[in-house]
């Protein structure tokens, strides 16, 4: 069994590697909402399309390199933090895979809620940042880890996104 205080070391670190890796989408997705607002307005659907193809492309690239690289560095990475023979480490560097497995629907996810938002549907938006940073990740995390416990919560992120991905497909 898992003690608190070992998840929460676990996942200061997971938190941390998330920040730096989230750098990447986070500039692409700022980018998308100021051209993807500047072409709504000029009514140049030609070049929204485009716009949107370009980030898609750009921002899958990334994280698949950045994930490759996390899938390999993890324990590296923890053990900067902690470590190898702590009982966070195992945790850390399983939950540090886990989360990279995410990188990708989350980035598509961030990157469209950007485009929505820079195409005037804000309640598209804010309806894709609830569902993205809340309800389905906190969903899949509860039910999950009643199975495998905290590999659940860690999975709840994959899973979260990969459903909200899905959500805005059918949309």
């Amino acid at each position: 069994t898992i003690s608190g205080s070992t998840a929460v070391a676990a996942y200061s670190i997971i938190s941390t590697a998330s920040n730096i890796c989230y750098a990447f989408s986070s500039g692409i997705a700022a980018v998308i909402l100021m051209l993807s607002g500047i072409y709504y307005y000029e009514n140049d659907r030609k070049t929204l399309y485009y716009l949107m193809k370009l980030m898609l492309r750009y921002v899958i690239i990334i994280d698949i390199i950045l994930t490759i690289v996390i899938l390999i560095v993890a324990p590296f990475f923890v053990t900067l933090f902690m470590s190898n023979d702590s009982s966070a480490f195992d945790l850390a560097t399983l939950g540090l895979r886990l989360f990279a497995l995410s990188l990708v629907p989350s980035s598509i996810n961030t990157g469209l809620k950007h485009f929505f938002q820079g195409t005037d549907h804000v309640r598209l938006t804010e309806f894709i940042s609830v569902l993205q940073n809340f309800a389905c990740i906190a969903f899949f995390s509860f039910i999950l880890s009643f199975f495998i416990g905290t590999t659940g919560v860690w999975l709840g992120y994959l899973c979260g996104e990969c459903l909200v991905l899905l959500i805005i497909y059918i949309m």
